[in-house]
């Protein structure tokens, strides 16, 4: 009677866990999938070992009905400790690299499906008999010591487990493999004293029970979806905030310099000069049309219209290479050249599209910067922009050399022509002409943009949508750190006026300014390993103050972080506070910010 009491509030409290997890929204998992499963079997269990006494008080122990129960019951106790060998795997597995945690996974999935299916097979098979005093009841025989073995083998493979993973087991995930271990033994201590006390059943009910509380929570799985959702968000919005500094600056020049040209016109009244002057204003003005509706318009980003070569690709592999071949291939010329690079660490890993097209691109425009400039430098930057699963590659490269005349600008980007037989000979080769670099741009969906003056340089703009393949952002801080020579600087300022200024005046001294509105942005960006070599803040941040983000920069204890504040002249008698009250390292007048940054620069980069 104690038994079926025992088993029905057993089956109840199973019962009240299956309500629990089905009533709630569940997230697709693995653990969430085979949790599911093993509070299924083992609910069947209860129903399978509740009709087990009741056939044996009412039929007595040689009823065909007993003996199938009985059967069912072992196969279902055999079951669930599979499933949940195939769970400790689940959490055990390394899942950094996901390809191949998944070929273990099914690996260890198959091969334990395979050994349930042949322990089926022979429980299926194997006698055992059957005890029973009108008290006492139990089963032996050959197939409940097939059961045990196989428990012995499950609890020896889970112990190896837990020896491999020893680092991590302070994780909760890993309770259940504990608990169950000592659950078993104490069930084996309780069998050998009297086999008619069975707690397998209740086991796997606790167990169960403990799993629930350490498996994802679907209501908390949801909030940090939505919390990284959000900081999506917040990156790409900050992404766009640094392409539309970039890119202003990149408008505010041809402005200008349409605004001189139509003076000269207006006190010109030779036609000639009237007629060369009006074609340098369509050239600027088309040039600042492509910006605008290329480079920023990332509404019309749609992968339905982005032509891809079937391979997926490392850019962070292709780009290195690229940065190396450029490298070796001037590093004996008798140039002043310095080769800046630096690449944005928010572009996702692997990309879909032509590697080698894309290589072609960038090393003949790398290779024509470096063979038109003696003197000064040659700059890459590459930056992305990200809607949905498309990532707009932005890759700018500039150089201080001989420049193009319009002309020849026009040549270039005006040439609409099909792809010759000509060009086919040409187009496996790292050094082609640019006008055969605009062409397969073209073919690849991609857009060429052109700035360039006399004696004073040339700046060529890629635009390049690719498919995202997939995004690993713990490697790619490695990655991405490796592939710029540029200081680093974080500037923090809640004007967008004198953000944009501030990052146009650092750029100018080959530095990767990284911009932000908020002070939050600061910390938590050192809190998640990234790295600067400056950081300016300014007083007078809205919210998150500039003495709280100095406060929480000394917090983390980083060393030989450069932190300079940024004053209104009228503040300069703040200074001496500033100095007194926090550890930074400088101040700099903003009245005067051209010079200040400059002397900044100068001493601390």
């Amino acid at each position: 009677m104690w038994n079926i009491i025992f088993l029905v509030t057993g089956l109840l409290f199973i019962l009240l866990l299956l309500i629990i997890f089905f009533k709630k929204e569940t997230i697709n998992s693995k653990e969430n999938i085979f949790f599911k499963y093993l509070i299924i079997i083992n609910f069947i269990q209860y129903l399978v070992e509740i009709f087990l006494q009741i056939f044996v008080r009412t039929m007595g122990i040689d009823s065909i009905l007993v003996d199938i129960f009985g059967k069912i019951y072992l196969v279902s106790i055999f079951t669930w400790f599979t499933f949940f060998s195939i769970y400790t795997f689940i959490i055990c597995l390394n899942h950094t690299d996901k390809e191949k945690y998944e070929k273990k996974f099914k690996l260890v999935r198959n091969i334990n499906l395979g050994v349930l299916l042949v322990g089926i097979v022979l429980l299926s098979t194997l006698p055992f008999d059957k005890f029973y005093d009108g008290d006492k009841m139990y089963s032996y025989g050959l197939a409940v010591d097939l059961v045990k073995m196989f428990l012995g083998i499950f609890m020896v493979t889970w112990i190896v487990l837990l020896f491999k993973n020893l680092k991590k087991l302070k994780d909760k995930k890993y309770l259940p493999i504990f608990l169950i271990l000592l659950m078993l033994i104490a069930n084996v201590i309780i069998q050998s004293i009297d086999p008619s006390i069975l707690i397998v059943d209740m086991v796997g009910t606790l167990i169960c029970y403990a799993m629930s509380f350490t498996i994802e929570n679907p209501d908390l799985k949801l909030l940090q979806e939505l919390a990284n959702n959000r900081k999506l968000t917040e990156t790409s919005i900050e992404e766009k905030s640094n392409m539309l500094f970039q890119v202003s600056q990149e408008v505010k020049g041809p402005l200008t310099d349409i605004i001189l040209i139509s003076a000269d016109i207006v006190k010109n009244n030779d036609l000639s000069i009237v007629h060369e002057e009006a074609f340098k204003i369509e050239n600027i003005s088309r040039n600042v049309t492509n910006v605008i509706d290329k480079v920023l318009n990332i509404t019309q980003v749609d992968k339905q219209n982005i032509k891809v070569a079937d391979s997926n690709y490392n850019i962070y592999t292709l780009l290195k290479e690229i940065i190396y071949l450029a490298k070796n291939k001037y590093r004996n010329e008798d140039k002043d050249v310095e080769f800046k690079y630096s690449i944005n660490r928010n572009i996702p890993e692997i990309l879909n599209g032509d590697a080698l097209k894309i290589k072609q691109v960038i090393c003949s425009i790398l290779f024509n910067a470096f063979n038109n400039t003696e003197k000064g430098y040659v700059d890459i930057d590459v930056n992305s922009m990200i809607k949905d699963n498309v990532c707009r590659l932005i890759i700018t490269i500039s150089d201080s050399g001989k420049g193009l005349e319009l002309t020849k600008i026009n040549e270039i980007l005006k040439n609409n022509d099909e792809v010759s037989e000509q060009d086919l000979e040409k187009i496996e080769a790292l050094d082609i002409d640019l006008k055969l670099v605009k062409k397969i741009l073209d073919l690849m969906g991609g857009s060429l943009l052109v700035k360039s003056e006399l004696n004073e340089g040339t700046t060529f703009t890629i635009i390049l949508n690719q498919m995202i393949v997939s995004h690993r952002e713990t490697e790619i801080e490695k990655i991405a750190s490796t592939l710029s020579n540029k200081k680093r600087v974080l500037l923090i300022d809640n004007n967008y006026l004198e953000l944009d200024q501030y990052s146009y005046e650092l750029k100018k001294n080959n530095l990767e300014v990284i911009s932000t509105m908020y002070g939050e942005d600061c910390i938590a960006k050192l809190e998640n390993g990234d790295s600067f070599d400056l950081i300016l803040v300014d007083d007078e941040l809205d919210n998150f103050s500039a003495t709280e983000v100095l406060k929480g920069i000394e917090k983390l204890k980083i060393k030989n972080l450069k932190i300079v504040i940024m004053l209104e002249k009228e503040k300069e008698f703040m200074k001496e506070k500033f100095l007194r009250d926090y550890k930074f390292t400088d101040y700099l007048l903003k009245d005067n910010y051209k010079e200040e940054m400059q002397r900044i620069s100068e001493k601390y980069l």
